[in-house]
């Protein structure tokens, strides 16, 4: 069995008040977050389908989910294909592109592009799991490239 390890620093979410703090961490959750929302959303329209979509869309990744009877998630599949950097953006970060089919909200930055890789796996956490895996010969070249100018 592996040890468990303590994270040394704590990461906040959100700062409530002691009136909020239930001994059910999942109810205080519930009470916070949007349903269906597993981060706090800045817009309620820019939810899961709009950042996986974002990730799609910009051929960045491709996403199959797999539900039960009931319609539930279950298991998904994300295959990363690649990571769009801010030169790849060809324009203003804080520019909006339009999505290449309908969809509400129509429009995305660079921002939102790179939110979608931090939401967009918050899928019921505690009852989901995800397969991960990469395309071969993807290039992290720009990775390098900034890790020797820190």
């Amino acid at each position: 069995m592996d040890e468990y390890l303590i994270k040394p620093d704590i990461l906040p979410i959100i700062t409530f008040e002691k009136e909020w703090i239930k001994e059910n961490p999942t109810k205080t959750a519930e009470d916070l977050f949007p349903s269906t929302f597993h981060y706090l959303p800045q817009n309620v329209l820019k939810n899961r389908t709009f950042y996986e979509f974002i990730l799609v869309d910009t051929d960045s990744a491709e996403i199959s989910h797999t539900s039960d009877k009931e319609g539930t998630i279950i298991y998904s599949k994300i295959k990363i294909l690649h990571i769009m950097t801010p030169q790849e953006w060809n324009r203003p970060l804080h520019s909006t592109k339009t999505f290449s089919r309908q969809f509400t909200p129509q429009y995305y930055s660079y921002f939102d592009y790179m939110e979608a890789w931090n939401n967009v796996l918050y899928l019921i956490p505690e009852k989901h799991s995800w397969f991960i895996w990469f395309k071969k010969k993807n290039s992290y070249r720009h990775q390098n490239e900034w890790n020797t100018k820190i």
